[in-house]
């Protein structure tokens, strides 16, 4: 059965996902640039000499295209590797793990007054999860901008649109395609410091937490554009870890449960009932 009681607690310390998440978006940049370079090598001089072509055949176009696509995804696949998209993604993974780790001891360090260091043997398993999901959104997500691109090109070329508007059409793309990122490293950062933050309280003994949203403008619920979620009603309630609250009461997904941060692209935070470490302790 789940307890709830719905109060303003005191915020704990928590999280800054917002700088997490700034940090993590900013890892994926850095894996997308690679793309951006070699477009702008294999492709825009290809787009000068097929464009200023007005009596190329549509075929001729399609085979000039076809050909410089072909070398860019090789280019891309020799720059983009395993070994550097795993790099940049056990920093991120890291950089949140320890974020989390100070919190928790501060939080339990206002109850027990020690600093309750723990080794985290499960951590190495976590992380490896969180980069090998991430790699994989993050393949899926160039691979995808590399298909867009070539239909962009495909079709403007038979347009005969002039060079500098295919060039603005693929740098809309390119904000596009950075904007999913950034999505992406939102959803991802939360859900990685949602699923720690459960693991290592329950490894210390909390078996319920408070639900703290962001409370702001942006935090959704039925009445605003969403209109799906509503976790605006479960701010301040309490629930056990091994019974997630309904978080989604409208569409497909209705029905759904979920911890803090595990709903799509969620920034609420569980906040840990630490009477249950002593009880009779008012938080």
């Amino acid at each position: 059965m789940v307890a709830r009681r719905a109060v303003r607690a005191r915020r704990l310390p928590s999280v800054n996902l917002r700088r997490l998440e700034s940090s993590h978006a900013a890892k994926a940049k850095v894996l997308l640039d690679p793309l951006r370079d070699i477009i702008e090598r294999e492709l825009f001089p290809i787009l000068e000499s097929f464009v200023s072509e007005s009596s190329a055949r549509s075929d001729d176009i399609t085979d000039i295209i076809s050909t410089t696509f072909d070398k860019i995804r090789v280019s891309f696949a020799a720059r983009f590797t395993a070994t550097l998209k795993e790099r940049e993604l056990e920093q991120s993974a890291d950089q949140i793990a320890q974020a989390g780790a100070d919190v928790h001891r501060r939080q339990l360090k206002t109850v027990l007054g020690v600093d309750p260091i723990q080794a985290e043997p499960w951590l190495e398993t976590e992380v490896n999860a969180f980069v090998k999901e991430n790699s994989s959104l993050i393949t899926t997500l160039t691979d995808k901008q590399i298909g867009e691109l070539e239909q962009l090109v495909y079709r403007e070329g038979r347009r005969r649109s002039s060079v500098t508007e295919i060039k603005n059409k693929i740098v809309e793309n390119f904000q596009t395609t950075e904007a999913r990122a950034r999505l992406i490293a939102r959803d991802q950062v939360s859900k990685f410091n949602g699923k720690l933050t459960e693991i290592r309280q329950k490894r210390s003994g909390i078996t319920r937490y408070r639900w703290v949203t962001s409370r702001d403008g942006r935090v959704r619920s039925l009445s605003n554009s969403s209109g799906y979620s509503d976790h605006r009603k479960l701010d301040g309630e309490v629930f056990n870890w091994d019974e997630p609250p309904v978080t989604v009461f409208k569409g497909k997904r209705a029905g759904e449960r979920n911890h803090p941060g595990e709903d799509i692209n969620c920034r609420c935070i569980a906040q840990p009932v630490l009477e249950d470490l002593i009880p009779g302790l008012e938080t």
